[in-house]
């Protein structure tokens, strides 16, 4: 069980996914949106993987909402791969983070 923590830890601890974003001037901002690839690109370049990205809805705006940025392992747990799933947000177009 301890091991699961620490491979949890060391996962959490490998990309400061913030400092990424911030590095590709996407920051919270309570009008600007980007569209899906803006936000993948700069994470795809430093982690060298296709991440995938978990939105939720507002419901007073309607709006799409970052919520989560996914990396996916193999089997294992022990190599990072590409995610092939479908987009995890329904309008790629316009994502906010706010």
């Amino acid at each position: 069980q301890m091991q699961y923590f620490e491979i949890s830890h060391d996962m959490w601890v490998s990309y400061n996914i913030t400092e990424i974003l911030k590095n590709a001037s996407i920051v919270p901002h309570p009008t600007q949106k980007w569209s899906y690839s803006d936000i993948v690109s700069p994470i795809k370049t430093a982690t060298k993987r296709t991440p995938l990205l978990r939105c939720k809805t507002d419901p007073a705006t309607n709006t799409e909402l970052l919520h989560e940025v996914v990396f996916c392992y193999e089997y294992n747990a022990l190599k990072q791969i590409d995610c092939n799933r479908t987009a995890g947000c329904k309008n790629p177009q316009a994502i906010s983070f706010q």
